[in-house]
């Protein structure tokens, strides 16, 4: 079995140069949508881990309280804390929307 390689370098390589040269411009708003695409799914990704992290130490908090009035109060700051972080995660990812369609040239929308 013969390993298969390109003049080039790495197939990736390959691959990218061919996508530059058959693509022009085109591969420009390719490139800008991915960038945009990496950097939503990394904020995404972040928030979901900041949430994770809350509702563990959440938990912790309600199986080491002692009476109903702790539990209480434990639950409403795991509620508005949560709302919070909600509201400004949403704040977040329309504005990196809104780079998205400033990189890729389009209209915005707000």
């Amino acid at each position: 079995m013969t390993e298969k390689t390109t003049p080039e370098g790495s197939p990736f390589e390959a691959w990218a140069k061919l996508a530059a040269a058959s693509m022009g411009p085109f591969g420009q708003v390719g490139l800008a949508w991915s960038e945009a695409m990496s950097d939503l799914g990394s904020e995404f990704l972040h928030f979901v881990s900041e949430r994770v992290q809350e509702d563990v130490a959440t938990q912790h908090r309600l199986l080491h309280c002692t009476d109903m009035d702790e539990l209480r109060h434990i639950q409403g700051e795991f509620v508005q804390k949560a709302i919070d972080q909600y509201t400004a995660e949403t704040g977040k990812m329309l504005e990196l929307n809104a780079e998205m369609m400033q990189r890729l040239g389009l209209p915005r929308t707000d």
